[in-house]
Formats: structure tokens, sequence, C-alpha cells
């Protein structure tokens, strides 16, 4: 169970040899190719290296792979996902590692798409009617930056798929707090969110948060509560002390990880001198537009202009989120209940809350270790339940029902049409050698109507089709299907918000605080 960075195996070395690399990958691989120079070889040294590749045996050995500094970054990690995925890859065990990789890719996107489902529970009992809890779940649906950030192979999806279930059992334990069972499984989902991802740690406080919720709701119970606590927390501990232990132990950090250890030596005032070295309003920018979306490790992005609307929608859920929590708590003061949507919107908070505290961490420790003033947006995707829950509650807040729902549904056609372009305007035309980058990492721009060409197109499906586990035929038949179930995802959304009204004053359900208004 290695903590530090091992030696990265023979195998892999050897097959990132063969394929084409993003630079950023490639600098660390000896003799390796980056796309732009991989699709200028000759079409029989392409398919020389593809046979290579697809008959690679495991240990193959890799000519001139500098071994020691290749660190494998995965190995840093708690071992639940690789635990869980170690059985689909012994059944693959002996297919070529292109179809073990796409198998492995597959199952992990599989894992983290339940999220859509959590967030639509989540939002039943969270926000104000069925259509927001819908439209949040769309928003998750339409993201292109976060499938690409789970149709890989890596913890994320895992620890994505835990932290939204994580919040939807503490939501259930606020429904019935008495009941143990919720409690056993609230400290299930907290040990598997902890052997996942080091950074689970922050959602810990959760626990005790949802406990203290539960007794303010019920104002009895207290002894079950307590005892269900005492339950949730013995078995997080008993599930993840033994690694954690192992980790600072080998480490003496929580995480494990490269850049955590290489601060280790710094003292408090050094971290606080650190801290007030940093430029936090850059880390504040990297961490939108990563977050936003960034083109895997190639690093690819839009133009800066197009992340100006996703920031704008986002300034504006927060101004609504912070109106709905000034209306909650006045609520809550004359009501003098504590009502399950506001307990709910509590939770989000501190998730959302915790997550910016570990992201803010972790541009610490990477300053420590480089002097760069860095971030990576795409860790915030593990509270993605939370984001779009508390996105929808702020457009709410300003807008009331109807509008609301129509606000999520821009939100939902922006991120299609994002998600189109970015596939078809930078990713394919870069990674099948249409589209080069300059040497200053910029991308010229891409006509789609080269798309058309009947020659282009079959060039581009092709060379998608190079290394894949999947035939040119079946790429020629997903690809129109991946267009029409994005466009389809805008027009299930717009449909919900022309059914959706505003309606007038109602009679109030028994978990709505007498005081609420349409808005809030």
């Amino acid at each position: 169970m290695p903590t530090r960075s091992t030696p990265i195996s023979q195998e892999l070395c050897a097959s990132l040899q063969l394929a084409p690399l993003s630079p950023f990958a490639g600098a660390a691989v000896a003799n390796s190719t980056a796309h732009d120079a991989f699709w200028r070889l000759p079409a029989s040294e392409r398919t020389r290296r593809e046979q290579l590749l697809r008959a690679l045996p495991a240990g193959a050995s890799a000519v001139g792979c500098p071994l020691p500094p290749i660190l494998q970054y995965e190995a840093q990690q708690p071992p639940l996902y690789y635990v869980l995925l170690a059985p689909v890859y012994r059944v693959l065990q002996n297919e070529p590692l292109p179809v073990r990789v796409f198998a492995l890719r597959l199952v992990s996107l599989s894992i983290a798409s339940t999220i859509i489902f959590t967030v639509y529970r989540i939002g039943l009992l969270v926000l104000p009617g069925p259509g927001l809890a819908l439209s949040a779940a769309l928003v998750i649906a339409a993201a292109p930056g976060l499938f690409i950030d789970i149709c890989r192979v890596g913890n994320e999806s895992l620890s994505i798929a835990l932290a939204g279930a994580l919040l939807l059992g503490a939501l259930q334990v606020l429904r019935r707090p008495a009941h143990l069972i919720h409690w056993l499984l609230l400290g299930l989902l907290a040990g598997a969110s902890v052997l996942t991802k080091s950074y689970a740690l922050a959602f810990l406080p959760l626990l005790p948060l949802t406990a203290i919720l539960a007794f303010v709701r019920t104002r009895q119970s207290g002894p079950r509560i307590a005892l269900g606590l005492l339950l949730a927390v013995s078995i997080t501990v008993v599930s993840a002390d033994w690694w954690y232990q192992h980790v600072w132990t080998t480490t003496h950090t929580l995480s494990g990880e490269q850049m955590d250890m290489a601060g280790v030596p710094s003292t408090l005032h050094d971290r606080l001198a650190a801290a007030r070295a940093v430029d936090w309003q850059m880390v504040l920018d990297l961490s939108a537009f990563t977050h936003i979306w960034t083109g895997g490790w190639s690093f690819l992005v839009a133009r800066a202009w197009m992340y100006r609307f996703f920031e704008a929608a986002a300034l504006l859920a927060v101004a609504g989120f912070a109106l709905h929590l000034g209306r909650m708590v006045r609520a809550t003061a004359a009501d003098r209940r504590l009502h399950l949507r506001t307990a709910g919107t509590i939770l989000v908070l501190y998730l959302l809350l915790a997550m910016c505290a570990v992201q803010a961490y972790h541009s610490l420790a990477a300053f420590l270790a480089t002097g760069d003033s860095t971030a990576i947006g795409w860790y915030f995707y593990a509270v993605v339940a939370a984001e779009a829950t508390a996105t929808a509650i702020g457009f709410h807040a300003l807008f009331g029902r109807g509008w609301s729902v129509r606000a999520m549904t821009l939100l939902v056609a922006l991120l299609a049409t994002f998600d189109l372009y970015t596939m078809h305007g930078l990713l394919i035309p870069h990674y099948t050698g249409f589209l080069v980058q300059s040497p200053n990492g910029s991308l010229p721009a891409f006509h789609l109507q080269r798309l058309l060409d009947p020659d282009t197109l079959r060039e581009i499906v092709l060379r998608l089709s190079y290394l894949r586990a999947l035939p040119p035929s079946c790429l020629a038949v997903l690809s129109p299907v991946y267009v029409l179930s994005t466009i389809s995802l805008a027009v299930l959304a717009i449909r919900l918000s022309l059914r959706t009204r505003d309606p007038m004053p109602a009679r109030l359900s028994p978990e709505s605080p007498p005081t609420q208004t349409r808005s809030e």
C-alpha cells in the first residue's frame, strides 16, 4: 500500500512511448511523441506502433525509460477505488491494454453517473418543487468539464458519487434521526469517502453537524441521536483508521500527497508567511476556469469570454444563495422551528465551504513545494451535488419558482452548447492532428464546416479509433448518438421550463416555514 510516489510500471512506460501524448505528459516520458508530431509520422509507423501496443505483454520493457524519476501520482491515493476496480481488471488482464483502459474508464463513468440521480433525490428534499430538482440534475448531466474529469481511470469518479451519497445520507438522517439504520449507512458512506480521497476528511464534521441539526429539528430523541452519531463515527474510524495511521507514520501528513509532503518541514510561521505570499486572485481565476472546463491533461482551454458566462451565473447563484440564507435565518427565528429544507441548506453550505478550504490548502501546499500560485479546479467536482443544489437555491431566491427553472434551463442550454463546441471545435481536432498548438500553448480557430467534408470526417473517425477499444464503425454510430443526447438535455430542460409556472400562494407543506414566500 504505497503512499509515496512509486516508480511507474515497465508496461505503462512502454505504452506511453508508443501512444501519442500531450506535451505536459510527454515531458516526463523519455522517447515520447506529442500529438502534433505523432500525426506527422508515416502511416506505416503509426500502424506499427498500434500493433506493438495491442500486443504489449504485461511487464514489457521500455527502451531508455528512466524509471526512478517517473512517478505514479495514483500510488499516493487511498485504496478503495482501486480495490473495487481490481476484479474488472483481473477479468480483462489478458486483453490488449487499450481494451483494459477503455473498460476501466467505462466502469468509472458508470459509478460517477449515479450523481445525476443522487442530485435529483437531494433536490426533492431540499428544493421547492420537483421542477428545480430535475433542473439541477440536468445541469449535472450537461456539464462537460465534469465528464472529462470522470471519463478516466482515477478515483475522482468514486469520490464524486460518494460525496453526493454522503449528503443524501445526512438528509435521510434528518428525516428520521431516531432510525439507527440511517446512521449506520451514513457512517459507511463517510468511511468509504475517506478511503477514496483524503480530502474527504474535511467532510467528516458533517456527522456531528447532522446530529446537532437533527436534535434542534426534533427537540427529542436526544439519546437515540447521540447513539446514532456514536455508531456513525465508530464505523468511520474503524473503516479508515488503519490507512491514515499508515500514511501518517510514513509521510507525517494525512494525505500522503507529494505536494503536501514537500511542505512537511515548514513551520506554522512559514505556512502563514506563504499564505500571505500566495497570489489568491490568480488561484481563484485558475480554480474557476479549470473547474468550468479544461481539456484533460493537454490543458486545452476555450476562449476566455466563454468562461465569463458561467462565472456570471456562479456569481448570481452566490448572491441568491446569500439572500436565501438571510431569509432563512429570519424565518427560522420567527417560526422557532428548523425545517428540513433549512437544515439541508446548512449541510449544502458546509460541504461547499469545506471544499473551498481544501482547495485553499492544496494551493498553499503547491506554493510551498513549487513557489507557484496555482489551483486545480476540477477537484471541486467532489461536491458537485451541493454545488448544483446551491445554484438552484440561489436562482430560486432571486427569481421565484418559474423563472428559476428558466434560469436553470438557460444554464443547461449553455453547458450543452459549450460541450458540443469544445468537443468538435477543440478536443477532436486537436487529438486527431487537425488543430496544432502554437509554442505558447494557444490553439487557432477550427472551422466546424471542415467536419462536413466527407474526406476530413472519414479521416477523423479513423484517427479517433486509433489505439482505442472501439472500431471506426462503432464510433461512427456513437458520435451522432452523443450529439443527439446532448441536444436532448437542452430540449428536456426547455420543455420543463415551459411546463413550470409561478404558482399563486398555496397551502404550505408541513416542511415549509409559515413565513415562506413565493420567492423563498
